[in-house]
């Protein structure tokens, strides 16, 4: 059997419920990488000097040698949590958290789900490993890496941003030619030439959400000028702004802009007679 301890460079890996508040984890030192997310619930980190605000989807990162513990939301309620701990990171993640000693980035849309999957996986390779899982949680490693630094603002080099914007426009531009296709986001990305989860961490430093909020707008945007603009019936702008169904398209459309399709067309032919639309 492979020695996870000794070959690997995780060394602690961990989820489940936990009542923080009941068995909160003391401020101490630790002398590994932690990354600690909550996926259910709140939880908030404590300091010698007090406790921050609890938070939900949230992932942490702290550096060696920080002195922290955790406690929960003040209500005795469980929280989900998925833990590992690492020897090492990416150089770029060391000099990032090196500022604060820690940092903490949300969780959005399906990404508790996703790093709810990867605990499960990790938990699996780490109990019972395999000659592959020394890869396996490199990988982990660089994926965790990877997503906390693309969420964090003001890590891009002055000189990467101009890429960004481009590839965040091209992403915008291919939707916006194929949404009555009903193209997602997987198949943007690959037309942009990013993997999906680069992409989405594009989306949130550019716009500050992800490409699926984006192009929800977009959809509901160029259903708004055709229901102000022309006579087409709804169902048919429903299936043009790649909306599987009327009811589909009415249940976002309200979602977003407070009025129904119907009520919407009727708003602006009021205003195109005052002269208020251009």
């Amino acid at each position: 059997m492979i020695n996870c301890a000794e070959s690997l460079m995780i060394v602690y890996c961990n989820k489940g419920l936990r009542q923080y508040d009941s068995y909160p984890e003391r401020v101490r030192r630790r002398r590994v990488w932690e990354f600690q997310a909550v996926l259910r619930g709140k939880i908030r980190p404590l300091f010698a000097s007090g406790a921050e605000e609890a938070s939900s989807d949230t992932l942490w990162v702290f550096g060696p040698d920080n002195l922290h513990g955790w406690r929960g939301s003040g209500r005795n309620d469980e929280a989900e949590i998925a833990v590992f701990h690492y020897d090492i990171v990416p150089r770029e993640l060391e000099q990032y958290c090196r500022r604060d000693g820690w940092i903490s980035v949300p969780l959005e849309n399906d990404e508790p789900s996703w790093l709810r999957e990867n605990v499960s996986q990790a938990w699996e390779h780490f109990f019972n490993p395999l000659k592959i899982t020394p890869v396996y949680f490199q990988h982990l490693l660089l994926e965790l890496s990877l997503f906390v630094l693309g969420k964090a603002e003001d890590f891009l080099l002055p000189d990467e941003r101009p890429q960004a914007a481009r590839i965040v426009a091209r992403a915008r531009s291919i939707y916006d030619s194929r949404m009555e296709y009903g193209i997602g986001t997987e198949q943007v990305a690959r037309e942009s030439g990013v993997s999906v989860s680069h992409l989405r961490r594009l989306f949130q430093q550019q716009e500050g959400k992800s490409p699926a909020a984006v192009f929800t707008e977009m959809r509901v945007q160029r259903a708004l000028e055709l229901l102000v603009r022309t006579n087409i019936p709804v169902t048919e702008i429903a299936l043009t702004c790649g909306f599987s169904s009327h009811s589909a398209f009415s249940r976002t459309f309200h979602r977003q802009t407070g009025l129904s399709p119907r009520q919407a067309r009727k708003e602006g032919a009021k205003k195109t007679l005052k002269g208020e639309v251009n």
